[in-house]
């Protein structure tokens, strides 16, 4: 007789993230709301995810879906194209006054 080996009911963040294989997309998924804990963590506790809700989470990824980019990913593009633009207003203004 044989015992099979069950998956865990709930797996850690870190676990979880190991079963994904990007931490990036994790944290997208986490904030977009695609996989929420369980047992939310807190001073000394782990955030637990249900292991199905993780395998959900790498079926929609599989199909192609992406979860969308956290808000500080978005727009740091164009914050340094402002830079860029207000660096070279400065230059034109010190070009034209200095002569």
């Amino acid at each position: 007789m044989t015992t099979k080996t069950l998956p865990p009911l709930a797996v850690t963040q870190t676990e979880a993230i190991a079963l994904i294989r990007s931490p990036k997309i994790f944290k997208r998924a986490l904030a977009a709301g695609w996989i929420i804990p369980v047992i939310q963590g807190g001073l000394g506790r782990r955030s637990l995810f249900d292991y199905g809700d993780v395998v959900k989470l790498w079926e929609r990824l599989q199909t192609g879906e992406v979860p969308p980019k956290l808000r500080c990913e978005i727009g740091t593009g164009w914050i340094a194209l402002e830079f860029l633009a207000i660096v070279a207003m400065i230059l034109t203004a010190l070009y034209l006054l200095l002569g």
